[in-house]
């Protein structure tokens, strides 16, 4: 790149009035001798004699743990000297929900983002988190407006990483433990031993999160949440070629409950970051967990309804082509011991010779056509609770433990494996589901 050019595409950038409430690095390298302290002067006398008089101190940040944060503006009042690992929360390769990798995954994936474009719409059609799997993701190109070579990961395959939960009975506790959140300190559980979680939670959700400092806002928004966020919109701004994230004025403005905020505070009594890990189970390392417990008097989540874990990056991060902030992080389906639930899409009528009402459900994401227990009636675009009937004996059964994100049935596999059999009737009715008329949650 010519040095004119580079010029102008810095100075076009700082153009934008993004100053105002932004991270200053006015500490460089808060530890003498840290990793970049060398690279940042350099790279600060470097522009000072290209681009005299240009603040440029928000796009030289090189070590991203080694920023000091004043301003009356902001309220921020942080100084820090440990790297940040930021790419951990965008380039690590970790489970997610929707397929990325194998045959059809673009069909499957598109699939359930289809039944996720409601959710996704009441958050101002936020998009979910575009890992960069290999180097082919990132496609080059030709801009013929600049006449420059440019390049974006368009062809990158959407994720969310996996959320993972458990629920328990009255009494029983978590089958992977942890310290617990704040609350259950406030409410003597980590005093007194003979006080369980299960007491004053019903269950938890756990995320797997990066290193704190790079996300400015964590937040968990749900289907059955009542209120669309107002007076709100997401950013889409796509500065440098989409390396860097929108310039914010960084107010904390992120739809959802609030469980970090300012990157550092955990904001929430019934959130714990970092928690134990998933003792035998796949390590989510260099991810951790954030684990969200759910109150035994919480109206949500409903089981069945999809939970997400919204990111609202800082914008002094790199941010590899994310295409909104914030984005949709990570999330799954919850469902409980024995509930999950389904959107009504179609009433089917009885096949010749037998009797029942059948109806065609979306659950998580697939159609699926579930038998309803009795006569009464749903309507198309109703939410239906489901019984899961292979876990009737759960509670009996203590070799099954505390259900869990690894037990629901792979219902994308199931509808293949249907397909693929062809077979003389007109629907084929999951065996392992049943509709029953009950509502989670007293008014």
């Amino acid at each position: 790149m010519e040095l004119k050019e580079a010029q102008d595409r810095i100075l076009a950038l700082v153009e934008q009035g993004v100053s105002r409430g932004t991270i200053t690095a006015n500490q460089i390298g808060s530890v003498v001798g840290s990793s970049g302290q060398s690279m940042q002067q350099r790279l600060r006398e470097m522009f000072a004699l290209t681009l005299p008089g240009v603040d440029l101190s928000r796009l030289l940040i090189m070590d991203v743990g080694d920023l000091s944060i004043p301003g009356q503006e902001t309220g921020y009042k942080m100084g820090l000297s440990l790297p940040v690992a930021s790419d951990i929360w965008y380039l690590t390769i970790g489970d997610s929900i929707l397929p990325f990798r194998g045959d059809n995954y673009q069909e499957n994936s598109a699939k359930i983002l289809g039944f996720l474009a409601k959710y996704l719409a009441r958050l101002d059609n936020i998009k979910p988190l575009k890992s960069l799997q290999q180097y082919s993701d990132l496609h080059v190109y030709l801009n013929w407006q600049e006449m420059r070579q440019a390049f974006d990961a368009d062809h990158a395959p959407y994720v969310i990483r996996e959320m993972r939960f458990e629920t328990w009975m009255l009494n029983r506790s978590t089958e992977f433990p942890s310290k617990g959140p704040k609350a259950s300190a406030e409410t003597g559980v980590t005093k007194n031993p003979g006080t369980s979680l299960g007491n004053l939670y019903g269950g938890l959700l756990s995320f797997p999160v990066g290193p704190l400092g790079v996300m400015e806002v964590l937040s968990i928004f749900s289907e059955s949440m009542d209120e669309d966020p107002v007076d709100w919109k997401c950013v889409r701004e796509q500065p440098l070629d989409g390396f860097m994230s929108p310039m914010t004025d960084m107010k904390g403005e992120c739809p959802g409950v609030h469980l970090v905020e300012k990157g550092y505070l955990d904001v929430s009594l019934d959130a714990e970051y970092p928690a134990e890990p998933f003792s035998g189970y796949d390590k989510i390392l260099p991810f951790h967990s954030l684990r969200c417990y759910l109150r035994r008097d919480a109206k949500w989540p409903l089981p069945g309804e999809f939970v997400g874990l919204l990111a609202k990056p800082f914008p002094s991060h790199i941010w590899w082509f994310q295409k909104t902030s914030p984005f949709l992080y990570s999330g799954n389906w919850f469902e409980t011991d024995y509930y999950t639930s389904g959107i009504v899409t179609e009433i089917l009528q009885p096949p010749e010779g037998s009797f029942g009402l059948v109806y065609k459900c979306v659950v998580r994401g697939v159609e699926v056509c579930i038998a309803s227990s009795d006569f009464y009636g749903y309507n198309v675009g109703d939410r239906v609770a489901i019984l899961r009937i292979n876990d009737l004996d759960r509670f009996l059964d203590q070799t099954k433990g505390n259900f869990k994100w690894k037990e629901m049935e792979d219902l994308i596999a199931r509808e293949k494996m249907e397909k693929e059999t062809p077979s003389n009737v007109p629907y084929r009715v999951n065996p392992n589901m049943m509709i029953l008329p009950m509502s989670f949650y007293k008014p």
